[in-house]
């Protein structure tokens, strides 16, 4: 066999193969001789049928298998002899390749990209910056506040409502005068323009200032996830009968109040509520420098990306945002236009990330940072557990729709990211009082305990 390897772009090779007639012959022979062992005709014994008939019979399939076994065979070795690290499949194509025929000489030509060749930044001393994870007071002030909303008591008032209050009314939807849905004794926040799920322009801006025995009337348009199909999109009267005004009383942040959310003084809560705190910043904080790794590697580093690669990932993203707008309910129209207006963010992205790739895995090579089975077995039960599905169950769940792969690989990328945060350069800022403050904590159960303690 002979193979001869061409460049003919950038990450890009040719690769004509030369099979000589005597080894073609040869798979021929073994193919024949494979299948006389397990064929059985009337009139012949088993391993006793002649070439001749089989030839009759079966010649198209056994060349066909032939041919592939050849091109399997010898592409491999192809690859092999001339070091290339090729990415993806083989790009054969079945119209072009030559039949493979006895006595006569086998050749195919095939373009592979493979990957790039790049030179590796220092990249154990990468500098970072890390955001501050001391709570402040601030932070700690908006926790309290936010357990205080929680452990409201709403009383009934005769004032005009505020973005603050709820109000109890009947509320219905009519359309050229015929009621089409309606609720009774319903509760609405006077900030939300939400009824029972459903949004509805206008309405926070309606309650506002409203009394109990207000009587509202206002036209609105029903939005496109109304759940009665045949009147999303139109023009809606809106009536409202205002029955109570009630605005909710905190309660004093006192150690009898932090009593009542299980702890034994306002102290310890303070405490706990800057653990949760400090927990959130560090997590916030450590996704951040992961970004200023992903970030500053995918600077430095100039490569020549394969051009098929790049578009197979391109549209595998185009898929994805695709798919996760549809769950959640997106139009196609507003799907289309959200889909043209990214277009070049997404092409930067896959730029990024097909980077990343090939950087990420150098990195590991260079290290020796791999992924073992315990640690696959691991991360996918707790995945199970997360979904509430038998863990056996679901890693063949997985492992039938190819997603192993993907969980191992974003396992590796995370230990490569964890190690270059250990060896890095990190430069911590002071704590401010301007910082936003950290994301919404659990909801208090009715025990007090926060959902996160008791966790």
């Amino acid at each position: 066999m002979e193979a001869h390897v061409e460049e003919v772009g950038p990450c890009k090779r040719k690769i004509t193969v030369q099979v000589p007639a005597k080894d073609v012959t040869g798979k021929f022979d073994e193919n024949y001789e494979n299948l006389r062992k397990s064929l059985e005709l009337p009139g012949f014994r088993r391993g006793h049928v002649p070439r001749r008939l089989m030839e009759r019979r079966f010649g198209d399939d056994v060349a066909k298998d032939v041919r592939r076994i050849l091109l399997d065979e010898t592409f491999e070795k192809a690859v092999g002899d001339n070091e290339l690290e090729v990415v993806g499949r083989p790009d054969f194509q079945e119209e072009d390749l030559a039949e493979a025929i006895v006595d006569q000489p086998f050749s195919y030509t095939v373009t592979v990209e493979i990957k790039p060749e790049f030179d590796l930044p220092d990249y154990a001393q990468l500098a970072l910056k890390k955001p501050s994870v001391e709570p402040t007071e601030k932070e700690l002030q908006s926790r309290i506040e936010f357990y205080r909303h929680r452990m409201a008591t709403l009383e009934t008032i005769d004032d005009a409502a505020t973005t603050e209050d709820m109000i109890t009314a009947d509320i219905d939807f009519r359309v050229a005068d015929e009621t089409i849905w309606k609720r009774e004794n319903i509760s609405l926040a006077v900030s939300h323009d939400d009824v029972a799920g459903v949004t509805i322009e206008k309405l926070s801006e309606e309650l506002t200032g409203a009394k109990s025995g207000d009587a509202k009337t206002f036209k609105t348009t029903l939005p496109d996830t109304f759940h009665i199909e045949e009147h999303r999109g139109k023009e809606v009267k809106v009536a409202i009968e205002v029955k109570e005004v009630k605005r909710p009383v905190l309660p004093e942040p006192t150690d009898e109040w932090a009593a009542d959310m299980g702890f034994d003084s306002l102290d310890e809560l303070k405490d706990e509520l800057n653990n949760q705190i400090t927990r959130t910043k560090e997590s916030d904080a450590r996704q951040k420098m992961r970004t200023q790794i992903r970030d500053q590697l995918a600077e430095a580093v100039l490569m020549d990306l394969p051009e098929d690669l790049m578009k197979r990932v391109a549209e595998d993203n185009d898929r994805r945002r695709r798919m996760y707008m549809e769950y959640e309910g997106v139009s196609e129209e507003e799907i289309e236009k959200k889909m043209t207006e990214e277009v070049e963010k997404t092409a930067e992205d896959a730029v990024k990330n097909v980077k990343l790739y090939f950087i990420f895995d150098a990195i590991a090579e260079e290290e020796t940072i791999l992924v073992t089975e315990d640690e696959l077995h691991a991360r996918v039960d707790q995945l199970a557990a997360n979904y509430s599905v038998e863990a056996e169950r679901f890693r063949e769940m997985m492992e039938s729709e190819g997603q192993l792969d993907s969980v191992r690989r974003d396992m590796l990328d995370e230990k490569i990211i964890d190690f270059l945060i250990s060896k890095a350069n990190v430069e911590e800022a002071a704590p401010t009082e301007e910082q936003e403050a950290p994301q919404e904590p659990a909801k208090a159960t009715e025990e007090g305990k926060t959902e996160e303690q008791e966790a």
